[in-house]
């Protein structure tokens, strides 16, 4: 019994470090720093996806009248669960085989995507239950704000920790986001370069990014305000050998939920990329007054 139990944990800790190994490797090739496994995150997750599946649901949110309601909003289970802060980013898919599976089925969205590869945050914890699968995400250093004291002076973030009305000073809480920020490159981009097997089209999210039907899988870049604070579109293509892709350029003025930052770009192609195909990507873009060049490729499966 007792080998058998060791055995058990062994198993769970490879499959963790499994997961975390493939986001990291995500978020690393496409330009974000790795995260950190956090055991408090991945309970929240778990109690989520219990939550889910029990009651036969999909989304964000818990009804407290309804067996194994943990928090209404994923700030309120992460608080539950004993993270500091209320800070968090949350991923959940359905109906996936593996954690693999349903990752890269997240990777294929635009919303959910820049949420696994946002760099303002350094922790993760996931879980799954049946064929749900929850990742909370957050910041450590957020979270340890909250259990210290400050004599505040000046600005002050209000609502952040388990007392909504404790205050962090705002130069303490931007000056440990710009430090996250710093651990990332200066441009997050997906897919990667030279990335393979990438797939062909866009994958259904909630809320949804477009409407129409058969759209190719989005390009996205992300430009990390700790480097650059202004960034202005001049051109943004994708070319199949030298033949451009139709596609729509998407930012946060003409994105219709409003949800993309103004340091995010996404280019859509209007139809459903080639398998076994070469991609090339051109970005132009205006800095500072200075014009800045970025290209790279992948291959479709």
């Amino acid at each position: 019994m007792k080998r058998a139990f060791i055995l058990s944990l062994f198993i769970i800790s490879v499959s963790v470090a499994n997961v975390l190994n493939y986001i990291n490797s995500i978020r690393v090739h496409s330009g974000a720093s790795p995260l950190k496994y956090s055991k408090i995150l991945s309970f929240s997750a778990k109690k989520h996806a219990i939550y889910l599946e029990t009651n036969r649901e999909f989304g964000h949110s818990e009804n407290r009248n309804k067996i194994n309601f943990f928090g209404a909003m994923p700030w309120d289970r992460i608080i539950n669960a004993g993270f500091g802060s209320k800070a968090v980013v949350e991923n959940i898919s359905f109906g996936e085989r593996s954690y693999n599976a349903s990752i890269d089925k997240i990777m294929a969205t635009v919303y959910h995507r820049l949420a696994f590869l946002e760099t303002k945050i350094d922790s993760i914890g996931f879980a799954k239950f049946d064929n749900i699968y929850v990742y909370d995400m957050g910041n450590s250093k957020i979270s340890s704000l909250c259990k210290k004291s400050f004599l505040i002076k000046g600005s002050a973030m209000q609502n952040l920790c388990k007392n909504r009305y404790k205050e962090i000073p705002l130069n303490i809480f931007k000056n440990v986001l710009n430090k996250t920020n710093s651990y990332s490159k200066d441009i997050i981009i997906y897919p990667y370069s030279k990335q393979k097997d990438v797939a062909v089209s866009l994958a259904n999210e909630r809320p949804k990014f477009t409407y129409k039907r058969n759209c190719g899988l989005p390009i996205s870049i992300i430009f990390n305000n700790y480097y650059y604070k202004q960034v202005f579109i001049k051109n943004f293509e994708l070319k199949v050998k030298n033949r451009v892709v139709p596609s729509k350029i998407v930012t946060f003025r003409n994105d219709r939920r409003k949800k993309l930052k103004k340091n995010s770009f996404v280019l859509l192609p209007l139809q459903k990329l080639k398998h076994h195909t070469k991609y090339r990507v051109f970005l132009q873009t205006i800095i500072n007054g200075k014009l800045k060049k970025v290209s790279w490729s992948f291959t479709t499966r």
